[in-house]
């Protein structure tokens, strides 16, 4: 267990969310997703949406993070219960995606890469577990999610 890397991103209401104000205060589920098919398309965060209530009861926030999304993609965006942020800068030295080892390619300036599906759960003490040089992704994130609806 190593500090999970920081980040600030834009939500799908252009507001900035900074993971740092969010440590030591509750569990952090991070799901990152892939931008091309969009939020509502992606099961692990439709399972997300379902349960957010009993999530949020157990203290637990949740982030969903892609590179930028269609304005298509953005619209349906608005309809989650929790932040659904944009990487602009996914592949790039520092962005967030390639902090956590989620971006499938580095791409040219000022161009996103390709984001690689995961869920990271964070602890409240802003640990996470690592694999080598980064975050290590959860095994099997629909046992996760049932695991903290019910309290584990």
């Amino acid at each position: 267990m190593r500090p999970a890397p920081l980040f600030q991103l834009l939500d799908q209401h252009d507001r900035p969310i900074q993971l740092n104000g969010y440590l030591n205060r509750y569990r952090i589920v991070l799901v990152f997703f892939d931008a091309s098919s969009g939020p509502t398309a992606d099961p692990v965060l439709k399972k997300l949406k379902e349960f957010h209530p009993a999530l949020k009861k157990a203290g637990i926030m949740v982030f969903a993070i892609s590179s930028p999304l269609t304005p298509e993609h953005k619209q349906s965006a608005l309809s989650f219960p929790f932040p659904v942020l944009r990487d602009t800068l996914a592949g790039q030295p520092g962005s967030c995606c390639r902090l956590w080892g989620r971006a499938a390619a580095e791409l040219g300036a000022n161009r996103a890469a390709t984001v690689q599906p995961a869920l990271f759960l964070i602890e409240a003490d802003g640990m996470v577990r690592w694999n080598g040089d980064l975050p290590q992704p959860v095994d099997d994130p629909e046992l996760m999610i049932a695991n903290l609806i019910s309290g584990r």
